[in-house]
């Protein structure tokens, strides 16, 4: 696949688990988003029921919304 439009995120893969990454679709992508929750485990028995949290734990996540898959030049 050749140069593509800063609009469009490639979708890659690492087909055979040896670091080469293989562009397998693209996407028109109009939003990208990342997120770091931490863990709370705040309870009745907190020392003087202050927030406790979870240390050396989180849930990290990721979101892409976007249309118009394309697979090819062609088809972009």
């Amino acid at each position: 696949m050749a140069v593509q439009n800063g609009r469009d995120l490639l979708i890659k893969m690492d087909m055979t688990g040896d670091g080469q990454f293989e562009t397998i679709a693209g996407l028109r992508a109009t939003r990208l988003g990342f997120n770091a929750e931490t863990v709370d485990v705040t309870s009745l028995e907190s020392e003087g029921r202050w927030r406790e949290l979870l240390g050396g734990a989180g849930v990290r996540s990721a979101s892409i919304s976007g249309s118009g898959v394309f697979r090819d030049g062609t088809t972009d």
